[in-house]
């Protein structure tokens, strides 16, 4: 299953709705914002919420396996670039910042073992393509351990299920995980950061699956938490 093919269909209905999270959202778009500067290279569309005003101020690129995602980047007058995460074909050490908002719990080559390998491929991509002591920035929804470890049983039977749907799996890892790949693929400085929004409810809605927009569940259905992580590339 091609994840550029599935965005390519879903892109509108990706750009069109918060899922649910605008508070969330907004607040990592303002931590990623605090920290970053420079030349910067967002890999998998943009942050979400994220401030016309700072990017403005950016010397910024999009990058993303969808042309359709890529599409309201491009006519915003944002430069962007049709590529893997994987395999960037940026030059080395040629940003100050790199962000992958949200994208890493989609490459997973439809496999729980193999969404792990994916994740330390595109690390090492981004620590190439970063200066020195340049930082990458991580927005994700992170899950505990226990529930980590129960989704890697229920992979193949997630899988079946959503590809009677033609949805990709999705891999939602643990802070843990993104921790050790992070110091394993040289990063150092390591900072963590959870935009957890006040006042919200347990009951509180969202849309837990691009391509499904009818389904709607409780927050407390989604066992996930938001969270931001930073790391310096070292050299």
């Amino acid at each position: 299953m091609d994840p550029s093919q599935f965005f390519d269909r879903h892109a509108g209905e990706y750009h069109g709705t918060d899922a649910g999270m605008r508070a969330v959202h907004e607040l990592s778009a303002q931590h990623i914002e605090e920290g970053i500067a420079g030349r910067v290279l967002s890999v998998g569309g943009m942050w979400p919420r994220h401030s016309q005003e700072v990017i403005s101020n950016l010397d910024l690129t999009v990058a993303d396996v969808s042309a359709e995602m890529l599409r309201p980047h491009r006519e915003a007058g944002l430069s962007t670039a049709l590529d893997d995460a994987r395999a960037l074909s940026f030059s080395d050490a040629s940003f100050d910042h790199v962000v992958l908002p949200l994208v890493l719990h989609h490459i997973t080559d439809q496999s729980w073992i193999a969404a792990r390998r994916e994740v330390h491929k595109v690390l090492a991509e981004v620590r190439r393509v970063l200066k020195r002591a340049g930082r990458v920035w991580i927005s994700e929804l992170s899950v505990s351990r226990a529930i980590y470890w129960t989704e890697a049983l229920a992979a193949p039977f997630t899988r079946l299920v959503l590809g009677f749907a033609d949805i990709p799996l999705v891999v939602m890892h643990s802070a843990e995980f993104y921790r050790s790949a992070l110091r394993r693929e040289s990063f150092g400085d390591l900072h963590s950061y959870y935009p957890d929004p006040p006042g919200g409810s347990w009951h509180d809605p969202i849309r837990p699956i691009i391509g499904l927009p009818w389904l709607k569940v409780p927050r407390a259905f989604y066992p996930v938490r938001p969270l931001v992580l930073s790391a310096t590339a070292a050299r």
